[in-house]
């Protein structure tokens, strides 16, 4: 959050295509190479303790890109 707060909105807008693929790239790795906690595989382990789970990053790319695409066509839906 602190760092969003940081960064201009043009260079959030210019980053968000391919923060998106970053993730859903992401996504595919879990189905790769992901371990299974709590029944669910979806879960990356990065060394022997930290796991990360990429779906949380992906709300945040979606919503990036989703406001991104509503002010590139802001002239077109009005």
């Amino acid at each position: 959050f602190w760092l969003g707060l940081r960064i201009t909105p043009r260079r959030l807008r210019s980053l968000a295509p391919a923060a998106l693929v970053v993730r859903v790239l992401a996504l595919v790795a879990v189905l790769l190479v992901g371990t299974e906690r709590s029944g669910s595989k979806a879960w990356i382990a990065i060394g022997g303790s930290f796991t990360i789970q990429p779906s949380e990053a992906v709300k945040v790319a979606l919503t990036l890109w989703g406001a991104h695409v509503l002010v590139a066509r802001r002239a077109v839906m009005h």
